[in-house]
């Protein structure tokens, strides 16, 4: 489905742009679906609004399910958890990132305080220790799943060293990282890992990893709605249209995930259909088409393939 979203590359090769070229980059950048969703800075803000929707969502099924002994944490600083951090070498932090660092040069030892994991969870009676970290990568490549899972648990991994105490008074630490692509995609091995390790009973794994699926498919059409809004009007911070998804373990009387999932794919069908007809009676032209005449069949589709996925 990646190579018929309406972005230039697509456009390009179907003759209703000029050039495949991203128009909000330098150096003729071709712009792919990973390109927009991913990389391109335009669209940076929107990203971020994805990412923290996801995180709300997770946080929330997270409260509603964790056990009492657990502690949750959200978007809080290493040093405002109150477990004793010891200080970690330079050389751990450097070789643990893929990207540039710039660390003092005047220092062998750096405190991890100001580090900041999307989630850190704690329980005393357990004696375990977790970091769980969000991202939302391309998942064109089922390959571009499992490297963003190794990029996350190597980059927290000097974490490891500045809780070396807890380690060797028996504690378990684990980096859990949360991975569920652009358009759904998801190694449920690794989401099933991370609810075993947070002792979250089975019977209610499906529904949050549902969730997290519903939620990332849904961001895309976030994406999509501040690319092809009017000349990017609506602000990549204007939360108010982002299209909020109900937890499946909300406290509130909801219908049930799977009522909601195929709702959501009816909605989408219907959209599509709604948007061949106008298609169909309207004049054909030359010009570059609204994006929005591609997004019911495209989504409609990915949505699908999610729920076939998801009830096997």
């Amino acid at each position: 489905m990646a190579g018929i979203y309406p972005v230039q590359v697509y456009l390009h090769r179907i003759g209703k742009a000029t050039t495949p070229y991203c128009p909000h980059c330098a150096n003729d950048i071709v712009e792919t679906l990973t390109h927009f969703a991913c990389i391109c800075p335009k669209y940076r803000e929107a990203r971020t609004a994805a990412h923290n929707q996801l995180r709300s969502n997770i946080a929330a099924n997270l409260k509603d399910s964790l056990l009492d002994d657990w502690v949750l944490l959200e978007e809080t600083p290493l040093i405002a958890t109150g477990l004793q951090l010891q200080p970690v070498s330079a050389a751990t932090i450097v070789s643990a990132s893929r990207d540039a660092v710039t660390l003092p040069t005047d220092q062998d030892l750096l405190d991890l305080g100001r580090w900041q994991p999307d989630f850190v969870l704690i329980s005393q009676e357990r004696k375990r220790i977790a970091l769980l970290e969000l991202t939302r990568p391309s998942d064109i490549l089922t390959t571009q799943l499992d490297e963003a899972y190794r990029t996350k648990k190597e980059k927290y991994t000097p974490v490891l060293s500045a809780l070396q105490h807890y380690i060797s008074t028996g504690w378990r630490i684990e980096i859990l990282p949360w991975v569920v692509g652009i358009r759904g995609f998801a190694k449920v091995k690794h989401l099933q890992a991370a609810l075993h390790f947070l002792n979250i009973p089975r019977r209610k794994w499906s529904a949050i990893i549902e969730d997290s699926v519903l939620t990332s498919v849904r961001a895309l059409t976030y994406l999509h709605r501040i690319r092809y809004s009017a000349a990017n009007s609506l602000s990549t911070a204007d939360r108010t249209h982002f299209p909020i998804i109900p937890t499946a373990t909300s406290k509130k009387r909801q219908r049930s995930t799977a009522d909601s999932m195929e709702a959501t794919r009816q909605r989408w069908d219907r959209l599509t259909r709604n948007i061949r007809q106008a298609t169909r009676s309207r004049p054909r032209s030359g010009s570059t088409p609204d994006g929005k005449q591609q997004l019911g069949r495209w989504l409609g589709q990915q949505l699908g393939q999610r729920l076939k996925r998801l009830r096997r």
